[in-house]
């Protein structure tokens, strides 16, 4: 790392580590720090304006057992964003396969029923106001393994870990936020996306350089990690206990109506995806399909994706917290994505329904589908208004995808599966 780089990732802890004051689920760490002038960032873990319940301690030290301290940003609620969906499932593994676990929630927010469904699984959650540094000094000889995610978070905490922790640091991307900034900029020619771009390249590197093993969910993003850094690691980001019935689920085309697109609306690329689709591609599918409707799920929407709602055949739902009924009434469901980056947990879950998926190449990177095998997948506006009709009104064609979706998912993301390479990472017989 050049010097330049290394003055940058300073410049970025000093920004950042004034931890983030939540206003309707937005950071507003940056303005806090620009308005009154800090010269230094404090060394407390978590803004003092909490009022959380008091979970703080050491580590319980198991004999029996290795040690597993997680960070992430908040408590996973698993239920409404696909990061928090891996997050929860990792967690899960880890606690079943005897490791002992200890959670830290950055917002330090005690959010329910998501803080008990930890807790029911063993986990010990650290939670409440409290000097991290004195805390890792104290307590980094007890850690075996420390599990870190976002860009952001694992900045705040990397440097204390390495140095007072022999922990084995485990980084897991999600995606690669420069990657997705980069596409975004390639759409939008914004300076400030590439700013961006520039600026999380600068922090990834420096986190993947700090790390003992990076964590990837896609094969692609590991082929283009390998040509700088020799620690990359795939790893399966989802998994199911059971499957659907293929040949059930393949009968019923007749019995499904109308379009559907899932996502989290925190997340822009969503947001652009919706935008993208109802302006120009849409219209396009109205033409051949009349009565057809499009239902928009996720939490979060936006002011524009609430307003798409205007229009009498968009349907904008808002957080749904049982999808079944979507997913098995549904014909069609859509991923129109023109920038992001990593596995889509969007797709995974409609791969496990058993709903065939039109996607654009972005959405569907990563994890292995074929054109017209398991999926249809175009970035053009007119062929991909083409697929969706295909998909909607060809029923042999609609159920061999449906057939081969959920048979992809059950050799892709079954439990086992996981527990297998968790067993690799962890050492565990």
């Amino acid at each position: 790392m050049t010097l330049k780089d290394k003055i940058k990732i300073e410049l970025y802890k000093l920004s950042e580590r004034v931890l983030p004051v939540y206003s309707k689920r937005k950071y507003i760490a940056k303005e806090i720090l620009l308005k009154r002038n800090f010269k230094a960032a404090p060394d407390i873990f978590i803004n003092e304006t909490a009022k959380p319940k008091i979970y703080i301690s050491d580590i319980i030290h198991k004999e029996d057992k290795e040690t597993v301290l997680i960070i992430d940003h908040k408590i996973p609620e698993y239920d409404k964003d696909a990061g928090s969906s891996t997050i929860f499932g990792y967690i899960k593994i880890m606690a079943e396969s005897g490791l002992n676990v200890s959670f830290i929630p950055e917002d330090c927010n005690i959010t329910e029923p998501y803080c008990k469904a930890l807790e029911d699984i063993g986990v010990n959650l650290l939670c409440g106001p409290f000097n991290f540094k004195k805390w890792i000094k104290k307590n980094g000889g007890s850690i075996d393994y420390v599990f870190l995610s976002r860009p952001y978070t694992a900045l705040r905490y990397i440097d204390n870990i390495r140095r007072f922790s022999g922990a084995k640091l485990y980084y897991y991307t999600h995606d690669l936020h420069f990657l997705r900034e980069l596409r975004k900029f390639n759409i939008s020619g914004n300076k400030r996306d590439y700013y961006n771009f520039k600026k999380f390249k600068t922090i990834e590197y420096y986190i993947f350089e700090k790390s003992d093993i990076v964590l990837t969910p896609s094969v692609q993003e590991k082929e283009y990690l390998n040509k700088v850094f020799k620690n990359i690691e795939v790893i399966t980001p989802y998994y199911y206990d059971s499957f659907l019935d293929k040949n059930r689920i393949g009968g019923s085309f007749k019995k499904r109506t109308d379009i559907m697109f899932l996502g989290n609306f925190d997340h822009k690329p969503n947001v652009d995806a919706v935008l993208w689709f109802s302006e120009k591609i849409f219209p396009l599918i109205k033409e051949k399909i009349p009565s057809l409707k499009l239902y928009v799920i996720g939490a979060n929407p936006t002011d524009a994706v609430a307003k798409l709602s205007e229009n009498e055949d968009i349907v904008v739902t808002g957080y749904i917290e049982d999808l079944t009924e979507y997913f098995e009434s549904a014909r069609v469901f859509i991923a129109p994505l023109r920038y992001g980056a990593g596995i889509k947990g969007k797709i995974v879950t409609a791969l496990y329904y058993g709903i065939p998926i039109v996607s654009t190449p972005v959405g569907t990177e990563g994890i292995g589908l074929t054109n017209f095998e398991n999926a249809l997948i175009s970035d053009e506006p007119e062929s991909f208004a083409e697929y969706v009709f295909l998909a909607y009104s060809d029923e042999k064609l609609w159920s061999r995808l449906s057939y081969n979706s959920i048979n992809f998912a059950e050799n892709n993301y079954n439990k086992d599966t996981m527990k297998n390479e968790f067993a690799k990472l962890f050492k565990i017989n």
